[in-house]
């Protein structure tokens, strides 16, 4: 504010300096003008406001719960023993002697992306069989939901409900979602949010996908806050030629 002042005083000046040298005032007055369109363009360049916040940010509540960050190519993944939905005992540390195993994350039968992120994977399944892949879906919520996931597609990806997001938080992808987000979810889903996971309060995953070979390690991590963001077979594909 204090340039632009400066600069205004200029012009007033050089108004001055017109009246007195008829010659020179018309390039004088041009440089001043400049200059205070100079100044007011910092000014408002200064003023702005920055990027709007992405929508997967206006449902995380702010909560010491959150477990956000993800987990980094190279690292131990953390064992994950559990049943599929299907019934069958799941131990990933066991798992992996047999071949690479993927983890996707996935937020609710109510999530379209989800489920068409599903489908595409569903879709190419049987190359990545071929490729010795086994690829398994991880959501928080319960048996009796995923049910309704697998109704609106056929999808073979065996799915595994994480109870009390023990498994979401070792991989670093929770954070619990505000009320506001989980009534909009609720409306829309024709059940509460934290019903459909068996629980008081609703969480929700960053839509990661990991990838694990038979050492135990991460060999591949999609982990994008923009949730339209996700794993593809394709990117699966091209991972397994790393190892």
């Amino acid at each position: 504010m204090k340039d632009i002042l400066i600069a205004i005083v200029a012009l007033l000046f050089t108004g001055f300096i017109q009246s007195c040298a008829p010659g020179n005032a018309e390039n004088k007055v041009k440089d001043a003008t400049d200059k205070v369109a100079e100044v007011m363009v910092e000014e408002k360049t200064l003023d702005t406001s920055g990027p709007s916040i992405p929508d997967l940010y206006k449902g995380m509540a702010d909560s010491p719960d959150n477990k956000l960050g993800g987990l980094s190519v190279g690292e131990q993944a953390p064992n994950i023993v559990a049943t599929t939905s299907d019934g069958k005992p799941f131990n990933l540390s066991e798992e992996v002697k047999s071949g690479p195993i993927a983890v996707v994350f996935y937020r609710g039968f109510w999530c379209g992306l989800c489920t068409k992120h599903l489908d595409a994977l569903q879709g190419e399944l049987a190359e990545l069989s071929e490729q010795g892949l086994r690829v398994y879906a991880i959501t928080p919520e319960t048996d009796t939901y995923i049910a309704k996931t697998k109704e609106k597609s056929i999808i073979e990806i065996p799915f595994i409900h994480d109870q009390a997001h023990k498994i979401m938080d070792d991989y670093k992808v929770t954070y619990k979602v505000t009320d506001d987000y989980s009534d909009k979810v609720g409306n829309s889903a024709d059940v509460g949010l934290a019903e459909s996971q068996g629980g008081e309060d609703a969480y929700l995953p960053v839509p990661a996908t990991y990838m694990i070979g038979k050492d135990g390690k991460i060999f591949y991590a999609h982990y994008d806050h923009n949730y339209g963001n996700r794993a593809t077979a394709s990117d699966m594909i091209a991972a397994l030629k790393t190892i």
